[in-house]
């Protein structure tokens, strides 16, 4: 995706000297076997960015996992994608932070072919457990976007 239809900040950071931000672009992976009903939704990089001029951050994908919340059969399918990413803040290699990311994605997707399908989902994100950031578990933003997935073989 390379813009979202909407995004909205829901909570101000104060003042400091790392701002987190998201979230475009991103590529979304969407794996979905008809046979065994396994689902997978995934995105290639979290889509968090932390910016300083004076702290490093890596973020690191922990966990992740979808669900498939319902399915029509053939043509339409509900998906619920939850991850978790710490990030670790250093200043001139002293660690210096800590914070725990996450989002949830609910995803529509509509079979359009044998080989695409329309998806369109809604995104809330959440910092925990930083004082630096001023996050404490509260949603911080909300995004929604739709596109086409192509099929791709593996």
């Amino acid at each position: 995706m390379s813009k979202f239809d909407s995004f909205k900040p829901l909570e101000m950071q104060a003042d400091s000297l790392l701002t987190l931000a998201c979230c475009v672009p991103m590529t979304y992976i969407l794996c979905f076997d008809r046979g065994s009903g396994l689902v997978s939704f995934t995105t290639s990089s979290p889509g968090f960015r932390v910016d300083s001029l004076w702290i490093s951050a890596e973020i690191i994908p922990t966990d992740s996992h979808t669900d498939l919340l319902f399915s029509s059969g053939d043509d339409f399918a509900a998906l619920r994608s939850i991850g978790h990413y710490d990030v670790r803040g250093t200043f001139t290699g002293v660690p210096l932070t800590t914070a725990t990311l996450s989002s949830q994605t609910d995803l529509r997707a509509t079979y359009l072919g044998s080989d695409r399908i329309h998806a369109e989902g809604g995104v809330e994100y959440a910092c925990s457990d930083s004082r630096i950031l001023n996050c404490h578990g509260e949603p911080w933003a909300e995004s929604s976007w739709h596109g086409e997935f192509t099929r791709v073989s593996q």
